[in-house]
């Protein structure tokens, strides 16, 4: 009994250890650091891995979770660079003052709960000539108006100009573009370095296309870089307009004698996208411009075909005339479904009218497809979400044209109207092939201020022509405020022949664990007068480990609609999202739709990991290591006893 007795007194003594252990406290020490910043932005400004200690973690890499609480100083703003697993803190400067300091209190959280703060002092001042607001106007952009033919393709320069007298500019990007129909930019080249009092020649090429009347387009560039002291400038600071000039070949006039697709170009369908809520009905305006010098009567309006599960769309109203130079709405009235994250999709919408002339105008000729967005409206802990009335998101440019493939930034402000400084999270969403990078996940806003951010808009290579949908939210709390950006891929629109193949339905995207599979389904018809031969159903541009059942059928026949399903498999496929192509084949025409593809690693623990691989994973901090060794000793002691015995 008195061993018996000392064992459990050491069994006791080793469990009190693993408690204290594990209410220990994790140690963080920043305050001997006392970094300056004189510049606009600095980089690692604490290693916070390296500033931390915790009894009860075995990995301080992975273990801690950091947070900045407090700044003492709002034209020094502070951040976790979560780009670098949040390893280190980076700050960049608001408003430079002659001479400047903040404090900066962060905290340490381990896994258990358990925090610790210290404190920090940052140093700033602006060791430059001068400001960074004042310094990037040294930069100019030299710009005249162009003249370009209609149906034509050019290239012109705009000259760059550093007007800096003792240092040079590294250019890092150049941004131009234009919201209009008639014309197309892109290639932009030049070289990147400008020197003191120097020059550089942008070249681009602009692409015209068939006006009914001379065009006048205002396009936009804009120039981002870095000096040779370190100063950054941004887009919102190095940008010009200037003007575009479309020659229509008949001089300007429109008689009526060119061609109806020149003169049906004139009504332009608002494509600028369209938001919804969940679960609900929406009455939604969609503006239609007449550019032309006559009057415009619309004869009717087919109904709006949506590539989406999530919404339906009907026309409740539509003008009967529109002035020259003047806008119509179109009431559409949407259904939308409950969705468990944002869903984007767009409408085919399709106008045939004629002008005051007597020129017609086809639905093929007056067409757009209006990116829609399906809101969810609750946040991932549940609970209802509203929007912020005081966070305004804007684009400044709410329209960009992407090729597949390319990429451009495009800016958004972002504007606090309350009376304190506000912190928020940024977020990109969209749907493939479209996709956003931010430069920050996070940002804070003093109060009546705003704030400039990027977003790099991508489409993928596989990307079709036509229009997509993205949206930058801004969450504080449990609010966002959010800004749709709409986004053209450039090409030509696939046209649905007149009466054959046509899709009714398919998932945007699907989902299938690893090792395991989906049923797709998707619903087509044959809206000819005929039946459609050799119906077939592809998936194309699969990741590896991915593959999809290809479906047949001898036969389609006349008006018949059928629901189609086929497996998807994901074997030994690595975790991630990718844009893949689906294919569906009947009587010789073919119907071309993105898709992605989602494949996400299977849940739970693997087979065969035994008792001696779940006390390992138990193990995982140092306080549960001190209990497991309390168990193992008493096991031994334990045993001891009873062989005496």
């Amino acid at each position: 009994m008195g061993l018996f007795s000392r064992f459990l007194g050491l069994f006791f003594a080793l469990v009190l250890v693993g408690s204290v252990a594990f209410a220990a406290s994790p140690f963080l020490d920043i305050s001997d650091r006392n970094p300056s910043v004189s510049n606009h932005l600095i980089n690692n400004v604490v290693n916070l891995h390296d500033a931390a200690s915790d009894a009860d973690s075995l990995d301080v890499d992975s273990a801690l979770f950091f947070e900045i609480l407090s700044e003492s100083n709002p034209s020094l703003d502070c951040y976790i660079d979560t780009e670098n697993g949040t390893r280190y803190i980076d700050c960049r400067v608001v408003d430079f003052g002659s001479s400047d300091s903040s404090v900066i209190q962060v905290q340490v959280k381990d896994s258990s709960g358990n925090t610790g703060t210290d404190y920090f002092t940052i140093n700033f001042s602006d060791s430059g000539s001068s400001n960074s607001s004042s310094i990037c106007s040294d930069i100019a952009i030299e710009t005249n108006s162009l003249r370009i033919n209609e149906d034509s393709f050019e290239n012109f320069s705009i000259t760059i100009r550093n007007l800096n007298e003792s240092r040079g500019f590294e250019i890092g990007e150049v941004n131009i573009f234009e919201d209009s129909q008639h014309i197309r930019i892109g290639s932009e080249e030049f070289e990147s370095g400008i020197l003191k009092d120097g020059t550089v020649e942008v070249f681009f090429d602009v692409e015209s296309f068939s006006v009914g009347s001379n065009r006048e387009i205002i396009a936009t560039i804009e120039v981002r870089g870095e000096f040779g002291n370190g100063t950054d400038c941004g887009f919102n600071s190095i940008r010009e307009t200037f003007r575009v000039v479309v020659v229509d070949s008949d001089g300007g006039i429109d008689s009526g004698s060119g061609s109806s697709s020149s003169i049906c170009s004139d009504i332009v369908i608002d494509d600028s996208g369209i938001s919804l809520p969940e679960d609900g009905f929406e009455t939604i305006e969609v503006p239609v411009r007449n550019d032309n010098s006559r009057a415009f009567y619309i004869d009717f309006v087919e109904q709006p075909v949506e590539n989406s599960g999530y919404f339906g769309a009907s026309v409740l109203h539509r003008p009967d005339k529109i002035s020259a130079g003047s806008d119509g709405i179109i009431r559409l009235r949407f259904e939308t479904e409950k969705v468990s994250s944002d869903q984007f999709g767009n409408i085919s919408l399709r106008i045939n009218g004629h002008f005051s002339d007597g020129t017609n105008c086809s639905t093929s000729q007056i067409r757009e497809h209006v990116p829609v967005v399906v809101e969810n409206g609750n946040s991932d802990s549940g609970s209802s979400t509203s929007t912020v009335n005081d966070i305004d998101v804007r684009f400044t440019q709410p329209t960009i044209e992407l090729q597949p493939g390319g990429s451009k930034f495009v800016l958004a402000t972002i504007e606090n109207n309350s009376g304190s400084r506000k912190c928020m999270g940024l977020e990109f969403l969209s749907s493939s092939p479209i996709s956003g990078e931010l430069d920050d996940g996070s940002i804070c806003i003093n109060a009546q201020s705003g704030l400039s951010v990027n977003v790099k808009v991508k489409a993928g290579f596989a990307a079709l022509p036509g229009s997509y949908t993205g949206r930058l939210r801004a969450q504080v709390g449990s609010k966002y405020a959010s800004e749709i950006l709409a986004v053209k891929v450039a090409g030509l629109v696939p046209q649905q022949p007149e009466g054959s193949l046509e899709v009714l339905n398919y998932p945007n995207s699907v989902s299938v664990l690893q090792n395991d599979s989906e049923t797709v389904g998707f619903v087509v018809a044959n809206s000819s007068n005929a039946s459609l031969a050799n119906v077939s159903v592809t998936l194309e541009n699969l990741p590896q480990g991915v593959f999809f059942q290809p479906y047949f059928r001898p036969t389609l026949e006349k008006g018949e609609i059928a629901t189609i399903n086929s497996r998807l498999q994901a074997v030994n496929a690595a975790p991630g999202q990718f844009d893949a192509l689906l294919r569906i084949s009947a009587g010789g025409k073919t119907v071309v739709k993105p898709i992605t593809i989602v494949v996400s690693p299977q849940g739970g623990t693997t087979a065969g990991t035994g008792a001696i691989s779940g006390l390992a994973s138990l193990a995982g901090t140092a306080s549960v290591g001190l209990l497991l060794l309390a168990v193992l000793v008493a096991i031994v002691l334990i045993v001891v006893h009873l062989v005496r015995r």
